[in-house]
């Protein structure tokens, strides 16, 4: 129902799939902005996880100080976290940089022993804040926007100074 309902529209609309995974994304400019299917201490039977990520293409990830040569599914190496229910309602130009750097909420879909119509219906609205809101974000969300965003609502953190340097190499 997942590969019906999201990745067909969603697909459709431009995203595309990251490497194997279950991750889809979109490329809008230099930002890709990743829905992350999330696995490991994450998975649960009867479940899908995952989180809404955003970066900046000539950002570096956070464990080798690289600038990676393609798309990474890391949540860590993503300035942007969101989880989608939580922007729910929430005009694309409210949101804003939230810190949370290696602590990160997600979202969870569980379908195992839930109505058919009810899971499809959390489906259909996921896809539809895919191709609308989160693409409209996307086109919006320049370097120097990103900039902004990290020196008003960051924390100082490290990843965030690394990033901060990024954009400031960027810009130059």
């Amino acid at each position: 129902m997942f590969a019906e309902v999201v990745f067909k529209p969603t697909i459709a609309a431009g995203f595309r799939f990251i490497g194997k995974s279950q991750t889809i994304a979109y490329d809008a400019a230099a930002l890709t902005v990743a829905l992350v299917r999330l696995g490991g201490r994450f998975a649960r039977p009867g479940s899908i996880a995952h989180v809404l990520c955003a970066r900046h293409r000539f950002l570096r990830e956070v464990n080798e100080l690289q600038v990676p040569l393609q798309d990474t599914t890391e949540v860590v190496d993503h300035p942007y976290k969101y989880v989608p229910s939580e922007l729910a309602g929430l005009r694309p130009e409210k949101w804003r940089y939230i810190p949370r750097n290696l602590n990160y909420d997600h979202d969870r879909i569980a379908f195992g022993d839930r109505d058919v119509d009810v899971v499809h219906s959390e489906l259909e609205r996921l896809q539809h804040f895919l191709v609308g809101p989160v693409r409209q974000w996307a086109a919006e969300m320049t370097p120097a926007k990103a900039t902004e965003d990290l020196r008003t609502y960051g924390t100082g953190a490290w990843c965030e100074r690394i990033w901060l340097e990024d954009y400031e190499k960027h810009s130059a």
